[in-house]
């Protein structure tokens, strides 16, 4: 093998690791707004199951005529985060 073809072999390789470095890249990105998007739904999720509470809370309180609903849709607001902690894990 000569020197030329030596040098042109060692450009390929260059050239072929960095496009490798730069599709790397892409499909960290790609992924990172992905989760993104899935935190995002979690949070709306999440917010949406505390409106429903807080709606049949006082729905609730009002029948009842009384009492501590919002220490009530915490607690279970809590619980369900937990919960959806346990399920990322498994």
């Amino acid at each position: 093998m000569c020197l030329g073809e030596r040098e042109s072999e060692e450009g390929w390789r260059r050239i072929k690791l960095k496009e490798e470095e730069e599709e790397e890249e892409e499909r960290r990105r790609e992924e990172e707004e992905e989760e993104e998007e899935e935190e995002e739904e979690r949070r709306r999720r999440r917010k949406e199951r505390k409106e429903k509470k807080n709606k049949e809370s006082r729905g609730r309180k009002e029948r009842r005529g009384g009492g501590d609903v919002e220490e009530w849709v915490w607690k279970e607001m809590l619980r369900e985060t937990e919960q959806e902690k346990e399920e990322r894990k498994c």
